[in-house]
């Protein structure tokens, strides 16, 4: 009886792993697109506002969730205190500070601090430009990583659960 008992827990105990490791699939592409919708907003507040860049990044941080707000909030703080002489280097010490905690891939995490390099520099029309250009390529990894996900999640379930299958015939 305690062997069923152990195999079944076994078994329990891995598929749910193979459905965690599912479930957290999905919360990534979660965070890039909360992500993709921060920077929608701040191209579109620079394109229909006249603001300096302190106030459109605290009025969105009071629009989003955390830790986006913190991030938001401090990239506003340090933009309007200008120690720092080039804004690129605001976003991207304030990106290291507040999302890392995202645990984001690397080159997607890169793909965000470049975005903040052309943020300051630029006319209107050259930012809407670019802006318009890291849109498509986070559309494009979200395409993808959402193509995938299906598949992973189909694996990672099946492991799951042959793995404790495999654990409880070897121990069995």
């Amino acid at each position: 009886m305690q062997r069923i008992i152990g195999s079944v827990l076994i078994i329990s105990a891995t598929t749910m792993a193979g459905i965690m490791y599912g479930n957290n699939l999905k919360e990534y592409v979660k965070k890039l697109l909360d992500i993709r919708q921060i920077l929608q907003m701040i191209q579109g507040e620079m394109s229909y506002t006249t603001a300096p860049l302190g106030n459109i990044f605290y009025d969105l941080s009071r629009k989003v969730r955390e830790p986006y707000k913190s991030w938001l909030k401090s990239i506003s703080n340090e933009t309007e205190k200008r120690e720092e002489d080039r804004f690129e280097k605001i976003w991207s010490k304030c990106t290291d500070r507040y999302l890392q905690t995202l645990y984001l891939k690397k080159e997607h995490y890169l793909k965000i601090k470049e975005y903040g390099i052309y943020l300051g520099q630029m006319d209107k029309t050259s930012f809407e430009k670019t802006s318009n250009t890291y849109m498509e390529q986070m559309d494009y990894e979200i395409q993808k990583l959402r193509g995938e996900i299906d598949a992973k999640r189909k694996i990672g379930n099946c492991i799951g659960v042959m793995s404790g299958i495999f654990i409880v015939v070897i121990l069995l």
